[in-house]
């Protein structure tokens, strides 16, 4: 409302969305990037997180820890912040046409206005 900017538009959109159904699905090159249009607020709605190796700042400034500083090559970190989890995993495999249903419905239940009905499938 009254701000256009795109930094702007963006934080409402991540700050006030859920309520609204809006998931953000964001994708950054680096903590410095991010930092450019996200503010720490606003990095903090990301309740799950993937981190690829990289330096010990900037994984401590994402996830309050250093461990993607030591992650090896073909692996990455999930880090859910509200159940304090991590897990390295090998991120290359496609999830199967189960999980992503899985997913679908998870967030369904989370926000009722979304309806199977949309037409939004999930094949494998």
């Amino acid at each position: 409302e009254g701000d256009s900017k795109p930094g702007a538009v963006l934080d409402r959109i991540i700050r006030e969305g859920s309520s609204l159904g809006v998931r953000v699905l964001a994708t950054m090159d680096s903590y410095n990037s991010s930092q450019r249009f996200l503010n720490r607020k606003a990095l903090s709605e990301f309740e799950m997180r993937v981190l690829f190796q990289m330096s010990a700042n900037d994984s401590a400034a994402l996830i309050d820890h250093t461990k993607a500083s030591q992650l090896g090559l073909h692996r990455a970190l999930f880090y859910n912040e509200r159940r304090g989890y991590t897990e390295v995993f090998r991120p290359y495999a496609m999830p199967d046409g189960s999980w992503l249903s899985d997913v679908r419905d998870h967030f369904e239940k989370r926000s009722p206005r979304l309806s199977k009905s949309s037409g939004d499938t999930c094949t494998s």
